[in-house]
């Protein structure tokens, strides 16, 4: 992971510097269909949401991560059909 996506460093320090003012964070990784490699993502715990019933994430049903992107960023995955719809919020 550290060889393939070059914020892999940065991420890792995002994510720890953040974790004592938080309390939690997390990490998503997955294989990013516009750049074509797998990339490792901070992610803060206000911007994953999951069930309130849930006990953990690997119990949950599901669980969502909300992603704030800029308008021109979705218009790219929209057209890169990565993304077939938007909802505005």
């Amino acid at each position: 992971m550290m060889l393939e996506d070059e914020g892999y460093v940065s991420e890792t320090s995002r994510l720890l510097w953040q974790l004592p003012c938080y309390g939690s964070c997390f990490r998503k990784t997955y294989r990013d269909p516009v750049l074509n490699k797998n990339v490792g993502l901070y992610v803060a715990a206000e911007d994953l949401i999951a069930p309130g019933e849930a006990t953990g994430l690997a119990t949950s049903p599901r669980f969502t991560h909300r992603m704030r992107n800029f308008k021109g960023e979705v218009d790219r995955l929209q057209l890169g059909s990565v993304r077939n719809t938007c909802k505005k919020l």
